[in-house]
């Protein structure tokens, strides 16, 4: 039967060169599809582990704190934080805000940080992605004291920003400084921090700040007596993918934003209700998953368009062959020859083209996706085999009558 397939084949070629070019172009693009998914995949991977996910302490109605923000709020981001549940494992980066003296304390001027007459706030900040006012695009900028770049935000040094113009150094050593002491072997040794100066800052915004690496504002709040407010806190994750587990801590610590501002029951620290919100800006994520998700319906609908287009070929190829060669079967039906042994012949003709189109296609991506290229071929044999069979069931009567 293989001999007599290829003697028809070599016979006429130009059909099943047709059948073999169709196989190979749509095997090919199952193979395109299924690259351009696994090339996706492989971006949206990266993206979503690079999307900055930001958290922050905010009012119920998920705007800007209005008051001071008391500190077991602020703990929840420490490293050394003695909360639990707490952020501290979720976090990257990390950006303190606080307003020193306390906002009731005006009458005290010696106790204010002033620069040309205006109270400055002091943010502790780990890298310039959380503070967007010094950069570039803000109409911000940053000049640095030689030795010195962006890089000492994440450390421990008692270093700061200020403001162009600022003239008030040895006051704001005097404020955010402190002495130590330690024994040892029976004397006491004293050491003292002060910051230092490395760089000077503009920006658009009408306050005047103060910078300086987040781990050393943390340790300043922990040293000085002063009175100051915490007016913001925020962090960045560190894995997106625990983004669930950190909704679980803040549900505990917090309530969810809602425009109304609705207080929700707490019970926890005294409070009746949740003092604060956590609002977690992952509308970022949201639109990557989104889009992800409808790349993927595409590439499904494609693949599914292929098959129908594979029944639909396979059903027309059997009609024309029929038509074709229908003298040709009813002769062979004559004969003597069965049913099966004809389906057999005409569909292993068929098959023979499109197994040999579809390893072809499918080479440039080593044959995968496998098991939708075997798809692609049962359902170009379904269709194949339902206009052979349909034509093959009518009485040999019938079919020579309309061969007249």
């Amino acid at each position: 039967m293989l001999s007599r397939m290829m003697r028809h084949i070599r016979r006429e070629p130009l059909p099943a060169l047709a059948v073999f070019l169709f196989a190979a172009i749509l095997a090919g693009a199952l193979c395109f599809l299924r690259q351009t998914q696994i090339r996706e995949l492989e971006d949206y991977e990266k993206a979503y582990a690079s999307v900055p996910v930001y958290f922050s302490v905010v009012d119920l109605d998920g705007t800007s704190p209005d008051d001071t923000i008391v500190g077991w709020a602020a703990n929840l981001f420490y490293e050394w934080s003695n909360l639990e549940p707490s952020f501290s494992e979720f976090v990257k980066d990390v950006v303190l805000k606080m307003e020193y003296p306390s906002s009731a304390q005006d009458e005290g001027e010696e106790n204010k940080v002033k620069a040309g007459g205006r109270l400055i706030y002091v943010i502790g900040v780990s890298s310039l992605y959380l503070v967007p006012e010094l950069t570039e695009d803000y109409g911000g900028s940053i000049t640095w004291v030689d030795g010195y770049d962006e890089s000492v935000l994440a450390s421990k040094e008692w270093v700061c920003l200020v403001p162009e113009g600022f003239t008030d150094a040895s006051e704001l050593q005097m404020l955010f400084s402190y002495k130590d002491s330690t024994m040892l072997d029976g004397e006491v040794y004293y050491t003292e921090e002060k910051l230092t100066i490395v760089g000077y800052t503009t920006s658009r915004s009408d306050k005047e700040y103060i910078y300086c690496p987040y781990d050393t504002l943390a340790k300043i709040l922990s040293k000085i007596h002063a009175p100051y407010n915490l007016i913001g806190i925020g962090a960045t994750m560190n894995d997106n993918n625990r983004l669930d587990e950190l909704q679980v801590v803040a549900d505990y610590w917090f309530a969810r934003p809602n425009q109304t501002g609705k207080e929700t029951p707490w019970g926890h620290y005294g409070y009746e209700y949740y003092p604060y919100a956590l609002r977690i800006d992952d509308g970022l994520l949201k639109n990557l998953d989104a889009t992800m998700k409808q790349s993927m319906t595409i590439n499904r609908l494609s693949a599914l368009a292929i098959f129908c287009i594979a029944a639909g070929a396979g059903f027309l190829i059997g009609f024309l062959i029929i038509r074709a060669r229908k003298r040709e079967i009813n002769l062979m039906r004559t004969l003597g020859s069965s049913t099966r042994a004809i389906y057999g012949e005409l569909a292993g003709e068929q098959m023979l083209c499109v197994a040999v189109g579809t390893v072809l296609g499918g080479s440039y991506a080593l044959w995968r996706p496998v098991g939708q290229l075997g798809l692609f071929v049962g359902i170009y044999f379904l269709g194949l085999s339902a206009a052979l069979l349909i034509f093959l069931r009518l009485n040999l009567l019938t079919t020579m009558k309309e061969d007249e």
